[in-house]
């Protein structure tokens, strides 16, 4: 009888420790959280540097990437129009940012300036989202919406993150200088009626190839598209991406793997002319065309391209979005031909895939699973199941084996085979098996 209110003395006091604990956990997280956006702020931001720093000096780091982001005319806007507009126009930019680096923290480090640190699936493709962040800004700077100066730079054996944000921040400020110059040419053309003219300088041209950069690109794109359609043509948008450039590179030589980019933007340009081309970045490449005869430019560029530089060329994949499927945007359809590319992963051999809408639908999917995870193990929509593993000796079970099912409100029953490969591609398969540990134990 007296056993139960001398554990009751005791529990109290545990659970308010623990309830104490939980407070200063959640004030901790407060403070590291932009109170007007949401996303992580500069303490959070100097943390993360802190530890990646620890790493780099132990040699354990991880490949990242910073970018850098600054949002336009924001004191124009708090000028003229109040502090309560120039906040509403922070968040709608976070908002951009928050959609383009789906899967990066994002921080808030000053007033009109964030923060991303990329590692894992984002870092690999980190040259595709400064893609969209520059295709957001050229239909931006047309429509007169939110213009957000980029910069990015990748860690490169630095010996602190700092030299990573700095060349980041000097590539945004380039890209600050070059946005507002592109918006008076842009006006200027917009008077006159008439597209503005490109010059050929360091911010619209790519200083190694002399293509056209991408925001350039998508202007031409759209130019270029345009004028197939009125002679009755059916354009297409294309991307190539090498297989083996770190290989080719780490073989021959940087040096050496600059003169394959070179070699391969004058294929591209005899292909499909200097404007019609664009190199997006590292060994990625872009280009729009008429599709009557271009499997034969395509096996022509293949085979000159294998023959170039005394055949230390790698191979080279293209995807191909035929705009008679649906008519997009420019950089819609750039997405979509790096789709029909990706296809050709694990290849090393030259070859080209066309767009399709099983590609479509697997896409579509990948990008349910990823948006849709953590929804999906709060809610419990990944059940655990436990199969018995039976010693064929005595037939007796010896252990067992979790399987994760994933029965999806909206979609149905999402099979592991299709949601696995995904978590591993985007690096988030360890919350899979930390969630199943959990419901196990």
């Amino acid at each position: 009888g007296d056993v139960e209110p001398l554990v009751k003395l005791i529990a109290e006091p545990g659970r308010e420790v623990v309830d104490g604990t939980y407070r200063l956990s959640e004030a901790q997280a407060k403070a590291n959280i932009d109170a007007l956006t949401g996303v992580k702020n500069k303490h959070a931001y100097l943390a993360a540097e802190t530890a990646i720093d620890l790493q780099i000096a132990d040699g354990s780091e991880e490949p990242f990437a910073v970018a850098i982001l600054d949002v336009n005319n924001l004191k124009h806007i708090n000028d003229t129009e109040g502090h309560q507009a120039g906040d509403q126009h922070i968040r709608r930019a976070c908002k951009i940012i928050c959609d383009i680096f789906k899967h990066s923290p994002v921080y808030r480090t000053g007033g009109d300036e964030f923060a991303v640190i990329s590692r894992g699936a984002d870092y690999d493709r980190i040259e595709e989202l400064m893609w969209r962040m520059s295709a957001y800004n050229v239909e931006a700077s047309r429509s007169g919406g939110i213009v957000i100066a980029a910069g990015m730079s990748k860690f490169d054996g630095d010996t602190c993150v700092a030299t990573v944000f700095e060349r980041a921040d000097q590539d945004m400020y380039e890209n600050k200088i070059a946005l507002k110059t592109a918006k008076v040419e842009l006006e200027g053309a917009n008077a006159n009626g008439a597209l503005p003219q490109v010059a050929a300088d360091g911010n619209q041209y790519d200083y190694l190839t002399g293509l056209p950069t991408m925001s350039t690109f998508i202007e031409h794109a759209e130019v270029r598209k345009d004028a197939i359609l009125e002679k009755g043509g059916h354009p297409v948008m294309i991307y190539a991406d090498f297989s083996g450039m770190k290989f080719a590179n780490s073989k021959h030589g940087f040096a050496e793997g600059d003169k394959i980019l070179q070699e391969f933007a004058k294929l591209m340009i005899r292909s499909f002319g200097k404007e019609s081309s664009c190199r997006i970045g590292a060994d990625h490449f872009a280009a729009v065309s008429e599709e009557t005869g271009l499997e034969y430019k395509l096996n022509r560029l293949f085979r000159d391209f294998a023959e170039a530089r005394g055949g230390k060329t790698p191979p080279v994949h293209i995807g191909v979005y035929p705009h008679r499927i649906e008519d997009v945007d420019a950089s819609s359809a750039c997405d979509r031909a790096k789709l029909a590319c990706e296809v050709l992963k694990g290849s090393y051999t030259s070859a080209f895939s066309f767009y399709n809408d099983k590609l479509r639908e697997e896409a579509v999917m990948r990008q349910y699973i990823i948006e849709n995870f953590d929804i999906a193990t709060r809610e419990n929509w990944i059940q655990i199941y436990l199969q018995p593993i039976i010693r064929a000796v005595n037939e007796r079970v010896c252990d067992v084996e979790a399987l994760a099912r994933w029965i999806d409100p909206e979609k149905g029953p999402i099979y592991p085979n299709d949601f696995i490969p995904v978590l591993e591609e985007y690096r988030v398969i360890p919350k899979l098996d930390k969630f199943v540990m959990e419901e196990v134990f």
